[in-house]
């Protein structure tokens, strides 16, 4: 019987909020969006790894401020060619971790009393650049 490989989500957590409101309202179009993503391989055993996301907005004239720190955590099951493991590192994990950010994101200024704020989506298949390290 031949192995069954593929990736397996664990978990996604955010791990840093820091979040500016004036007493200005933000308005679409208002704000500018900063997106990083990396990968990192876990050192002991590299069928772990994370993807992190650092989201930072910013008002025009320094209105609004919100950082957000993500983490998707994942594992590789069973023996994958080298082209899917790049896959999984660099397409499919950001893809799946992404929408929970932008679903954070909105929410949480919503909940904030001001009109929520929808980041735009991401097609991580179009980024041929490479992002993964070694995790430390």
């Amino acid at each position: 019987m031949a192995e069954i490989a593929g990736l397996k989500f664990l978990n996604f957590e955010i791990v840093k909020i820091i979040f500016d409101r004036g007493d200005n309202v933000v308005k679409e179009g208002e704000f500018e969006v900063n997106i990083q993503h990396i990968t990192q391989i876990n050192d002991d055993n590299e069928n772990l790894f994370r993807t992190n996301f650092i989201i930072n907005i910013n008002g025009k004239e320094n209105s609004f401020s919100l950082q957000v720190q993500a983490i998707g955590n994942f594992e590789i099951l069973g023996k994958l060619p080298k082209n899917v493991k790049e896959n999984y590192l660099n397409i499919s994990s950001p893809s799946i971790i992404y929408p929970y950010v932008r679903a954070f994101i909105s929410n949480i200024t919503l909940q904030s009393g001001m009109n929520p704020i929808t980041i735009p989506p991401m097609n991580f298949a179009a980024k041929p650049e490479k992002k993964v390290q070694e995790e430390k």
